[in-house]
C-alpha cells in the first residue's frame, strides 16, 4: 500500500500541536538533533551560553546554545524523530544536522563517522511524505559544505549511504547480507525518515552517523559506548562550529 498523498487534508497540523508551547523568544532557525540523550556534549560548550527551553516532550531536552543553534535531544526511531522535527520545523527550524548512531556492516571501526549520502527506507514513517520508491537524500549543498568543512578541519570521515529499519531485532543475517551487496554502510533507525520530512516540508536537512556496533559476517560486536561516546562528543563540537561558522 502507498501512504503518499500530497493532496490530501491532514486532521491534525503541527501548527496546532506547537501553539501552545511557550518560549521567551523565537528559536533559531538551526538545529543539530540527536535521538538520544548525551548531557556531556553540553559540559565540553566552554564560554558558550547555554538555555535549556521547554521541553515538547516528557523524555527529551531543548537547548539554545549561544543565542544561535537549538540543539534538541530526543528519542530512538523513525516515528519519534517525525513528530519531533515536525513540531520543531512548525517552530521556525530550517537547517537540521542530524548526528546519531549506526550498526556497521562494512569494514569500519568503533567511532567512525559517515556523512550521510542517501538513506535506504526500510521504516514506514517516510512511506508517509515520499513517494514509494522515491530516494530519502539529504540537502546535496549542506551535505557538500559539511564535507567540504570536515576535510578543510581534517576531520576523518566517509560519505555513503546507510539503511534506516524499524526493528533492530529483525536485522537478520539475509538482510545485512543483501544491504552489503547495495554498498550500504551502516543501519540506523531514523534518517530516512528525517530526510523525508525535511524534503516534504521544504527544509534542508544533511546527517553524520557515528558507528556504535558492528555486525560482523558470524556475529555482533556489541555497543561499544566509551570509543564511540568520544568520537560522538568530538564531533559534535565540529557540528556545532559548522552551523555557527558565518554568524
Amino acid at each position: 500500500m502507498d501512504f503518499f498523498d500530497n493532496d490530501l487534508k491532514t486532521y491534525i497540523e503541527p501548527s496546532e500541536e506547537i501553539k501552545f508551547y511557550q518560549a521567551a523568544n523565537p528559536l533559531p532557525s538551526k538545529l543539530i538533533y540527536s535521538p538520544f540523550v548525551r548531557s556531556e556534549l553540553l559540559h565540553k560548550r566552554k564560554g558558550v551560553k547555554i538555555n535549556e527551553l521547554p521541553r515538547l516532550y516528557q523524555g527529551t531536552h531543548l537547548y539554545c546554545i549561544g543565542g544561535e543553534v537549538v540543539y534538541f535531544q530526543g528519542l530512538l526511531g523513525a516515528p519519534a524523530t517525525v513528530i519531533f522535527l515536525e513540531e520543531l520545523i512548525a517552530l521556525g527550524i530550517k537547517e537540521i544536522m542530524f548526528l546519531g548512531l549506526a550498526g556497521a556492516i562494512q569494514s569500519a571501526n568503533i567511532g567512525d563517522r559517515i556523512v550521510v549520502a542517501d538513506a535506504l527506507r526500510l521504516e514506514g514513517t517516510s512511506h508517509h511524505y515520499l513517494p514509494a520508491g522515491a530516494p530519502s537524500v539529504p540537502s546535496e549543498q549542506m551535505t557538500n559544505d559539511l564535507v567540504n568543512f570536515f576535510s578543510s578541519k581534517q576531520v576523518p570521515f566517509t560519505k555513503g549511504r546507510i539503511c534506516t529499519t524499524d526493528a533492530p531485532f529483525r536485522e537478520t543475517f539475509q538482510l545485512i547480507d543483501q544491504l552489503r551487496k547495495k554498498n550500504v554502510l551502516a543501519i540506523e533507525m531514523e534518517i530516512a525518515a528525517a530526510f523525508a520530512v525535511a524534503t516534504f516540508r521544504k527544509v534542508k536537512a544533511a546527517a553524520v552517523v557515528i558507528i556504535s556496533d558492528k555486525l560482523k559476517a558470524d556475529s555482533w560486536s556489541g555497543f561499544q559506548p566509551n570509543s564511540f561516546s568520544e568520537a560522538f562528543i568530538f564531533s559534535f563540537g565540529y557540528i556545532f562550529e559548522f552551523f555557527t561558522r558565518s554568524l
